[in-house]
Order: structure tokens, then C-alpha cells, then sequence
């Protein structure tokens, strides 16, 4: 299934039962959202946006809490999501409204680590990124990711890595939107090369990221709502 522009539209009218989908603001923050966490334009995804828009729409309502919306290139899934645990720097967030027993972790916006996905990124270290990104610089980073495998495995991919600060720009956050910078994280790890982008506001915080979590997840897109 391929996502289209007027498919989310018609998705927000359904989801928050609007009556000629009006041009309020909450409808244009759940279009942003949607738009970016489907990855709308010829991307495929087997979540319905008509669902997301509604786990949105009763999320916001239900708790004045941390909520993001993630979603995943392979296997082609989004959700909403809340935090479950705090550790230090570090947090972990689960579905809102669901049971399931997945996760994953961030720190300052930035995954991790996630649990429950299969093959899952045990834990990275991404100081060096972190340190660049938060200060929205330029530089050259190292990271590590770490992998379980098949035969349960720990498995490290290492990475060289160059920061560049790209144009400004905005992110939806609430009913308002929130002045960006475009950081640009361009990476090589001998057979696989990644593109990380995260949208950096000025005290630091990454809002939203598009990063490589490995060749079985492919892309993930984490956009927070609050």
C-alpha cells in the first residue's frame, strides 16, 4: 500500500471526525505528523493512516506526557509512542494504548537501542554524534551500533562518520511550530554507507531524526508531539 497526500487528508477527516476537514491547527499538526511519519510521497506502509491519526488524536487527549510518533522503513510500521522508564539520560518508550512488549530507547531524541523487534540494536554509542549535533556543529564522529544476530550474537558495526549543518527550517510540535536546524550526519562503514538527518532545536533537543538503525530495519523516523 503507497500513501498518498489526499489518502492522509481523508485520513484526518475520519480519524478526528471533522466535519469539510477544516484548517484548524491540530488538523494541520496531525497532517505534519502523519506526512512524516508515513513518509508520504511513494512510500509503503501497512499502517492505515486513518488509525494513526486516531491513536494520535486520543493520545494527545489522554496525557499531558512525552508522546512521539515512530515508524519504521522496514517492517513498515508506525505508532504512536509514550515513555515507559527513565534511566539518567536515557528513555524508553513503548506503544501508547497497546500491551505490545517492544521499545525503544533514545537519547535526546537520538535511538539507541530498541527491544521486541527482532534483531534488535542493542546499544549504540553515539557520544561523538551527540556532542555535534546538540551544539548543531560540524564535524567528524565515530559511532558504534551494536546488533544481535541470528545465533544470538552480539554483533558491532562501526562507523565513520561527517556533521554538516544544513539550512534552518521548522517542526511541528503541539499547536505550534518550533525553529530548526537541519544536521546532516553522512556515514561509512566499509560495505554499508547511512544517512542520518535530525532537525535540532537551539537548546539542543533533536524533535525529529530519520536514522539507519541496520540492514533489517532500514529508516526510522521519530517525530515528537510534545
Amino acid at each position: 500500500m503507497t500513501i498518498t497526500g489526499n489518502m492522509v487528508v481523508a485520513a484526518l477527516c475520519f480519524g478526528m471526525g471533522l466535519s469539510g476537514c477544516s484548517n484548524r491547527a491540530d488538523d494541520v499538526l496531525l497532517y505534519s505528523t502523519i506526512k512524516d511519519a508515513l513518509k508520504v510521497e511513494g512510500k509503503p506502509t501497512r499502517t492505515q493512516p486513518a488509525q494513526l491519526a486516531s491513536d494520535i488524536t486520543q493520545a494527545m487527549a489522554a496525557t499531558d506526557g512525552p508522546l512521539a510518533v515512530v515508524s519504521f522503513e522496514k517492517p513498515q510500521t508506525a505508532a504512536v509512542i509514550r515513555v515507559v522508564e527513565t534511566n539518567g539520560a536515557y528513555r524508553t518508550w513503548g506503544s501508547w494504548g497497546r500491551s505490545e512488549r517492544r521499545s525503544v530507547t533514545t537519547r535526546n531524541g537520538l535511538i539507541v537501542a530498541t527491544r521486541g523487534l527482532g534483531h534488535d540494536l542493542m546499544s549504540s554509542d553515539v557520544r561523538d554524534t551527540l556532542n555535534l549535533v546538540s551544539r548543531r556543529e560540524a564535524g567528524h564522529a565515530k559511532r558504534v551500533q551494536r546488533y544481535l544476530d541470528g545465533n544470538n550474537t552480539i554483533v558491532a558495526v562501526e562507523a565513520d562518520c561527517t556533521i554538516q549543518r544544513a539550512g534552518a527550517t521548522e517542526v511541528q510540535m503541539g499547536a505550534g511550530k518550533r525553529a530548526v536546524v537541519d544536521m546532516i550526519e553522512s556515514c561509512d562503514a566499509g560495505a554499508q554507507s547511512f544517512r542520518n538527518t535530525y532537525k535540532v532545536a537551539s537548546d539542543g533537543r533533536i524533535l525529529q531524526s530519520d536514522q539507519w538503525l541496520g540492514e533489517l530495519f532500514g529508516q526510522a523516523v521519530l517525530q515528537h508531539l510534545r
